[in-house]
Protein backbone atom coordinates (compact mmCIF):
# COMPACT_ATOMS: atom_id res chain seq x y z
CA UNK A 1 0.00 0.00 0.00
CA UNK A 2 1.55 3.21 -1.00
CA UNK A 3 2.36 5.72 2.11
CA UNK A 4 -0.96 8.10 2.78
CA UNK A 5 -0.95 10.73 4.95
CA UNK A 6 -3.96 10.85 7.49
CA UNK A 7 -4.95 14.05 5.84
CA UNK A 8 -5.06 12.23 2.55
CA UNK A 9 -7.43 9.35 3.65
CA UNK A 10 -11.00 9.98 2.61
CA UNK A 11 -9.60 10.90 -1.08
CA UNK A 12 -7.38 7.98 -0.71
CA UNK A 13 -10.29 5.21 0.19
CA UNK A 14 -12.54 7.25 -2.44
CA UNK A 15 -10.24 6.08 -5.41
CA UNK A 16 -11.57 2.41 -4.42
CA UNK A 17 -13.28 1.04 -1.31
CA UNK A 18 -10.96 -1.44 -0.39
CA UNK A 19 -8.18 1.33 0.27
CA UNK A 20 -10.58 1.73 3.27
CA UNK A 21 -9.99 -1.98 4.63
CA UNK A 22 -5.53 -1.45 3.49
CA UNK A 23 -5.23 1.67 5.40
CA UNK A 24 -7.26 -0.47 8.34
CA UNK A 25 -4.71 -3.28 8.22
CA UNK A 26 -1.72 -0.91 7.90
CA UNK A 27 -2.91 0.92 10.99
CA UNK A 28 -2.69 -2.36 12.98
CA UNK A 29 0.80 -2.99 11.34
CA UNK A 30 -0.35 -5.75 8.88
CA UNK A 31 0.47 -5.40 5.31
CA UNK A 32 0.03 -8.49 3.92
CA UNK A 33 -2.19 -11.33 5.33
CA UNK A 34 -0.45 -13.94 7.45
CA UNK A 35 -1.23 -17.03 5.35
CA UNK A 36 0.99 -20.04 4.14
CA UNK A 37 0.90 -18.84 0.62
CA UNK A 38 1.60 -15.17 1.29
CA UNK A 39 5.17 -15.68 0.22
CA UNK A 40 4.23 -17.66 -2.86
CA UNK A 41 1.84 -14.64 -3.74
CA UNK A 42 3.93 -12.54 -3.23
CA UNK A 43 6.48 -14.24 -5.66
CA UNK A 44 4.02 -15.00 -8.18
CA UNK A 45 2.24 -11.05 -8.16
CA UNK A 46 5.84 -10.27 -9.13
CA UNK A 47 6.56 -12.05 -11.99
CA UNK A 48 2.84 -11.19 -13.38
CA UNK A 49 3.85 -7.19 -12.96
CA UNK A 50 6.70 -7.95 -14.76
CA UNK A 51 5.84 -10.00 -17.61
CA UNK A 52 3.36 -7.26 -18.71
CA UNK A 53 5.51 -4.69 -17.86
CA UNK A 54 8.56 -6.32 -20.07
CA UNK A 55 5.97 -7.49 -22.98
CA UNK A 56 6.09 -10.72 -22.40
CA UNK A 57 1.91 -10.75 -21.60
CA UNK A 58 -1.44 -9.03 -21.41
CA UNK A 59 -2.74 -8.18 -17.88
CA UNK A 60 -5.90 -10.23 -18.22
CA UNK A 61 -3.75 -13.31 -19.52
CA UNK A 62 -0.99 -12.33 -16.80
CA UNK A 63 -3.60 -12.13 -13.75
CA UNK A 64 -5.21 -15.21 -15.10
CA UNK A 65 -2.00 -17.12 -15.29
CA UNK A 66 -0.58 -16.21 -11.45
CA UNK A 67 -4.40 -16.91 -10.39
CA UNK A 68 -4.48 -20.56 -11.97
CA UNK A 69 -0.82 -20.98 -10.50
CA UNK A 70 -1.70 -19.22 -7.07
CA UNK A 71 -4.51 -21.79 -6.92
CA UNK A 72 -2.87 -24.57 -8.00
CA UNK A 73 0.17 -23.88 -5.17
CA UNK A 74 -2.76 -23.29 -1.88
CA UNK A 75 -4.38 -27.06 -3.58
CA UNK A 76 -0.84 -28.79 -2.94
CA UNK A 77 0.40 -26.80 0.15
CA UNK A 78 -3.56 -28.72 1.29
Amino acid sequence: MPVTRKSLLDEYVELDPFNAVRADCVSHGIGMPRAVWSTQFQALRNEMVQSVLYGAADPASAMKDAQARLLDEIEMME
